[in-house]
């Protein structure tokens, strides 16, 4: 309701307001800065789906809450960002080679990351802040697919084995992409 009453000038919408104090974690400060920007001409649309390259001043208060020699924590984070499948602290242990413990203890030290009661998934509190951690960790993306390739063509009865060759286009792996191209593992599949 504050979100709303500090953007009275600005029609909002429910979803809208939701998003916009999600993103701000409903913080006065937090939504001043986006009021100023709305003020000053942004479209609010436009500031929310690009929030993190265009005030990244809101999310810099999370990241800080990340060790940067906590590797395990950034190899964690980097593979929430860089899979857009959901996935549980079972999964991440899995595909991370951690204990399930180990999983929730490096995410007990941030605030912006949750299990979801419902679908047991590990997820950001918003899109905002999980694309501005994608962007500090860009530099993870290749590494995170291929971890996923090993882990997927280990299984290859697996259903989300079908996502390999795409991966392996987004880290262009092109001679293992032909390599998986043959008909022998093409039937495997």
């Amino acid at each position: 309701e504050e979100t709303r009453t500090l953007f009275a000038n600005h029609a909002l919408t429910t979803e809208v307001a939701n998003d916009l104090n999600s993103i701000c974690r409903g913080m006065p400060g937090r939504l001043t800065v986006v009021l100023r920007a709305v003020d000053k001409g942004a479209a609010l649309s436009d500031l929310l789906n690009e929030a993190p390259t265009e005030l990244p001043e809101l999310f810099d208060f999370d990241w800080r809450q990340v060790p940067q020699t906590d590797e395990l924590l950034i190899r964690i984070l980097a593979l929430l960002v860089h899979d857009p499948r959901p996935h549980t602290v079972t999964d991440l242990s899995e595909l991370l080679n951690l204990t399930d413990s180990q999983i929730r203890e490096h995410l007990s030290i941030i605030n912006f990351v949750y299990t979801d009661e419902g679908t047991r998934s590990v997820r950001f509190a918003n899109s905002g802040i999980r694309n501005y951690v994608a962007e500090r960790l860009k530099d993870k993306k290749i590494g995170v697919q291929r971890l996923l390739v090993k882990h997927l063509l280990a299984n290859p009865a697996a259903e989300e084995s079908l996502l390999v060759p795409q991966y392996l286009e987004e880290c262009a792996d092109y001679p293992a992409l032909l390599d998986l191209l043959t008909p022998e593992h093409i039937l495997q599949i």
